[in-house]
C-alpha cells in the first residue's frame, strides 16, 4: 500500500512539474516585448493623436474599419467589406460580427457612427475635424453591422484620407461616456492588446487582448520606453534593456549591422523630404530664380555624403515607391554653368565685385528654416546647401530651430525657404499633392498656387479608375516640378534594429508594428 501511494505522490509530482515547466515554456515563448520610444506619448484618445509616438501605441491598442498590408495596400479590418455608390459620393461598410471592445461592449454600426460624428463634434475640437466635416455629409445606420456614409462629393481615395487615419481608430463609446476628457489615458479599442498602464515620462504597459477577433497574439505584453537621448536608446538595445528600436540614424547603421545579436530591417516610408520656397516672398515669385537654385544643389552628392544606406534619392512630390509616381518629372541635376546662366537671365549678377550677386540694388540674400534632427541629416544638409550656393555668389544662410519655434514660424509662413519633410503611412498620391500643394492645402504653407494643377487633383479625387487616376496625377506633379516651388533631396527609409530574441516580426513602413505573431525567445 505504502509503495503503490508512493507511486502516485511521485506521478503527481511529475505531472506538477511538467505543468509548471510547460506554462514556464509558454510564458518564455510569449514574452515581454520591450521598445524605445525617442518621445513620451502625449494623448491615446484617436481623435487627438498628431504625433508619431502616441500612433505607434495606439495602433496595437485600436483597429481601423480598413489597414494596409505589408505592401501598402487597403485591406479589410473591422470592416469585412465596402462598395461606393454608381456616382461615387455614397460609401458603404459591411462590418465584422462578433467583436467587442476591450470592456466587452460590442462593436457595431452605432460605435462606428460614434466614432465618426465624434471626430466632427465641435465641441470635441478634434484637429481633424475641418477635414471630416468638409467630406462626411451624413452617417446612416442601415443595421447593425451596416453603416453607409454620405459624401459632400465623389472621392476615389476616401479610405485611405479618412478611414485609415489616426482619427478614426474605432474607441469604445461606452469609455468616452464613462471616462470623458480623461478617456486620452483610458483607452478603450478592439485591438490585439489592451492598454494596463501608463507613468508619464517613464513607461505605457500594453497586455495581451485574449479574446482578439484575430486571435491573441503571442505576446504577453509590450512595453514602450521613453528615451530621447540617441546614445542611450542606441545603448539600451545593445545591452537588452530594449528589444527594439526605430529611426536607426545613418551613423549608427553600419554598426549595428556588423553586432551580434542584433537584426536591422529597412523599408520605404511614403516620405518626401526637400526645400520649399515661400513663393510669398517676392525674390521667390520668379521662377527662373527657383529654378537656377534647384541646378545649384548636387543632391547626389548629398545622398551619399550624408544618407548612404538610408534614403533613396526622389525628384517629385509624390513618393518614389507610390504607384502614382511619375518618373518622367523633369529632374534638376546638379549644373552649376546652367545655374550660374539662370540667375544672369533672372538679372542677378556681381555687380560690385563683392561676391554676392545684385539685382536693382538688392542683394540676393535669404535664409534657411531648419530643424535639428526632425529629419534625417536636416541641418548638416541645410548647411551644405548654403555653402553650394555661396560658390554661385548667392548669400544665402540656414536657421536652425527647435521643433516648436520651427512650426510656430512655419505655420505663420515667417520664413525664406525651409527644409520641410512629409510622412504618411499610405503611398496613395492624394495624401501628398492635394494637402502639400493644392491651393488653400492644410500642408501649403508655402502659398503655393496654380489653377490649372488644382484642376487635375480635383479630377484625380473624383476618378476611380486607377489607371486614369495615374495619367492625371502624372499630368499634376509634372506642372509642379516644372514650377520648381520644391526641390526634392530624398525618400527617407524606415529602419528599425531589433535584437535577435524578437522572432516573427516583419517590418515595413506600411505596417510598422504589426506584433500579432512576433513573440521573444529567451
Amino acid at each position: 500500500m505504502k509503495n503503490k501511494f508512493s507511486v502516485l505522490v511521485s506521478v503527481f509530482l511529475i505531472l506538477s512539474l511538467f505543468m509548471v515547466v510547460g506554462v514556464c515554456n509558454a510564458e518564455d515563448s510569449s514574452g515581454t516585448l520591450r521598445i524605445a520610444n525617442p518621445t513620451d506619448i502625449k494623448k491615446l484618445d484617436p481623435v487627438d493623436i498628431q504625433d508619431a509616438t502616441s500612433s505607434r501605441v495606439a495602433d496595437l491598442v485600436f483597429d481601423h474599419l480598413a489597414t494596409y498590408d505589408y505592401d501598402g495596400e487597403v485591406i479589410p479590418e473591422l470592416a469585412k467589406s465596402w462598395e461606393f455608390s454608381e456616382e461615387g459620393d455614397e460609401i458603404t461598410f459591411h462590418l465584422r460580427e462578433g467583436v467587442k471592445f476591450h470592456d466587452g461592449t460590442e462593436f457595431d454600426a452605432q460605435a462606428v457612427k460614434f466614432n465618426f460624428e465624434r471626430i466632427m463634434d465641435p465641441e470635441v475640437a478634434s484637429p481633424s475635424r475641418e477635414k471630416f466635416s468638409k467630406r462626411i455629409e451624413e452617417i446612416e445606420v442601415v443595421d447593425d453591422y451596416t453603416v453607409r456614409f454620405k459624401l459632400t462629393g465623389p472621392d476615389a481615395a476616401f479610405i485611405d484620407l479618412y478611414v485609415v487615419d489616426n482619427a478614426t481608430m474605432m474607441m469604445s463609446p461606452a469609455s468616452v461616456k464613462k471616462y470623458g476628457k480623461d478617456v486620452d489615458l483610458h483607452p478603450v479599442g478592439t485591438g490585439p492588446f489592451k492598454f494596463e498602464d501608463y507613468k508619464q515620462a517613464n513607461y505605457v504597459e500594453l497586455v495581451r487582448n485574449e479574446d482578439y477577433w484575430k486571435g491573441a497574439p503571442k505576446l504577453g505584453e509590450v512595453i514602450f520606453k521613453p528615451i530621447p537621448e540617441l546614445q542611450s536608446r542606441i545603448a539600451e538595445l545593445e545591452t537588452g534593456g530594449v528589444d527594439l528600436m526605430f529611426r536607426v540614424p545613418p551613423e549608427q547603421l553600419e554598426n549595428l549591422e556588423k553586432r551580434k545579436g542584433i537584426v536591422v530591417q529597412k523599408s520605404p516610408y511614403a516620405s518626401i523630404r526637400g526645400l520649399w520656397f515661400n513663393v510669398e516672398k517676392k525674390l521667390f515669385q520668379d521662377k527662373k530664380l527657383r529654378k537656377a537654385l534647384a541646378y545649384g544643389v548636387d543632391s547626389d552628392t548629398i545622398n551619399e555624403a550624408f544618407l548612404k544606406g538610408v534614403a533613396v534619392p526622389g525628384k517629385s512630390v509624390v513618393p518614389v515607391e507610390s504607384w502614382a509616381y511619375n518618373e518622367d518629372v523633369p529632374k534638376y541635376n546638379f549644373d552649376k554653368e546652367k545655374a550660374a546662366a539662370l540667375l544672369k537671365e533672372a538679372g542677378w549678377v556681381d555687380e560690385n565685385g563683392d561676391g554676392v550677386r545684385e539685382k536693382e540694388g538688392e542683394k540676393l540674400s535669404f535664409t534657411i528654416m531648419s530643424p535639428d534632427g526632425r529629419y534625417l541629416r536636416d541641418k548638416e544638409i541645410s548647411e551644405a546647401v548654403t555653402h553650394a550656393w555661396g560658390s554661385l555668389g548667392v548669400d544665402a544662410n540656414t536657421e536652425v530651430l527647435e521643433w516648436g519655434a520651427f512650426i510656430d514660424k512655419l505655420f505663420a509662413a515667417k520664413y525664406d525657404m525651409v527644409f520641410l519633410g512629409w510622412m504618411q503611412s499610405t503611398f496613395e498620391p492624394a495624401k501628398f499633392l492635394n494637402p502639400l500643394v493644392k491651393t488653400g492645402g492644410r500642408a501649403n504653407f508655402f502659398n503655393y498656387s496654380n489653377s490649372e494643377l488644382d484642376k487635375l487633383l480635383e479630377e484625380g479625387i473624383t476618378t476611380f479608375d486607377e489607371k486614369k487616376r495615374k495619367e492625371i496625377y502624372d499630368k499634376a506633379q509634372m506642372i509642379f516640378m516644372e514650377d520648381a516651388e520644391f526641390i526634392s533631396l530624398y525618400n527617407h527609409l524606415g529602419i528599425v534594429a531589433h535584437t535577435t530574441e524578437l522572432k516573427d516580426y516583419k517590418y515595413t513602413a506600411p505596417r510598422s508594428l504589426d506584433l500579432v505573431d512576433a513573440y521573444m525567445e529567451k
